[in-house]
């Protein structure tokens, strides 16, 4: 009995060009729906589950390695 989680998310990015620079940081945002289970097997405690509001925030930095081949590297804040 776990906790789960499934969302669906529209996100939108915006690179931060740097001229003359490999690396490229970008922000992101999103907006959406989550599905939340939280089982429980206290008989004082119903099962939780339902639908909800989800966002996100997204920040990371991309290397060029090559002009075909990016690396990522980033975070994001889910709730």
């Amino acid at each position: 009995n776990s906790v789960a989680v499934f969302s669906g998310l529209v996100n939108v990015y915006y690179d931060i060009a740097i001229e003359d620079m490999p690396i490229t940081p970008y922000v992101g945002v999103g907006v959406g729906a989550a599905y939340i289970s939280n089982p429980s097997e206290a008989s004082a405690v119903k099962d939780q589950k339902g639908f909800g509001f989800a966002y996100q925030a997204k920040a990371g930095v991309s290397y060029d390695v090559t002009p075909e081949i990016k690396l990522y590297a980033g975070a994001r804040y889910f709730g």
